[in-house]
Formats: structure tokens, sequence, C-alpha cells
């Protein structure tokens, strides 16, 4: 960008269309979407549906509330302890998981390590199915998020 603009005036447009050489479509829309106008992001995992015993089938649903999209990933805590991730990289707004495994599921977390920092709302990135939902046990959780994220700073 830089070579090819210099001692000169780019607009607008000559940078966005550099952004649009060098990274994926959906880089160059979040700047258009962050810069040009005032959009945010906002992903929710909305519910959890346990179809009935005969089928062990699990439906998840997610959704962006906001105008901006960046690929993200949606992991699925189990009753084992285990967890599989699914990456959502369209722009489409809501995103539709159907599980069909045994193991049942406790939590759905929307970026579980909370890269996009512009999420406006995290308090609906995750939902917990049954007991898992103790208030205790969530404070316990954001805490010791909160002293990781303290801790990568020194």
């Amino acid at each position: 960008f830089y070579e090819r603009w210099k001692f000169q005036h780019p607009a607008t447009e000559a940078w966005f269309s550099a952004l649009n050489e060098v990274f994926p479509k959906w880089v160059n829309n979040l700047f258009q979407s962050m810069i040009l106008r005032n959009d945010y992001l906002d992903y929710e995992v909305v519910e959890i549906k346990n179809a009935r015993e005969e089928s062990r089938g699990t439906k998840i649903l997610a959704r962006n509330n906001g105008k901006i999209f960046i690929p993200v990933i949606i992991r699925l805590f189990f009753a084992d302890g285990s967890y599989r991730d699914q990456i959502w990289d369209s722009s489409s707004k809501e995103k539709i998981i159907d599980y069909q495994e045994q193991r049942p599921i406790l939590r759905v977390v929307v970026d579980p390590e909370r890269k996009i920092l512009i999420d406006i709302n995290y308090s609906n990135n995750q939902i917990m199915i049954g007991k898992q939902n103790d208030i205790f046990k969530i404070i316990g959780e954001k805490y010791l998020e909160i002293v990781k994220a303290f801790a990568h700073w020194f």
C-alpha cells in the first residue's frame, strides 16, 4: 500500500481496495462496518433443544444480533468433560447445529476464548442445561477468566 501510494493522497476506497487484495473479504467488510457505518457485533446462543431419547439428537441455535460478522468458534461442552468445536464462518444471521451423538451437551459457548473483543454483550454468548446454571459456578468461571486475562499482561 505504501509503495503504491507514497507521496500521494489515497482516498478511503483505495484503502479498502488494498485490504481486498491482501485479506479475506470478511476483513474488508469488518473495517467498512466499523469505519464507515456504526455497526456492531453481538453473538448469542439462543437455545438448545434436546430431542427425545429415541433420536438422541440435539439442535443448537446461535444468532448474530448485530450487523458485523466475524468467523467464530462455537464450543460444545459434554457431560464427560470433553468438548467439540464448530466453526461458524458464513455471514448468515443464524447458525443451527444439528448434533447427533449420544453424549449429552451441558453447555454451549460462542467465542469461548473471547478472541473477538468487539462483541458488545458477552453475557449472552453461552447457555447451560440443567444443574449447570448454578450462579456460583458461573461467577467462579468468570473470575478465573478474568484472572487468566490479567495474567497474560505480566
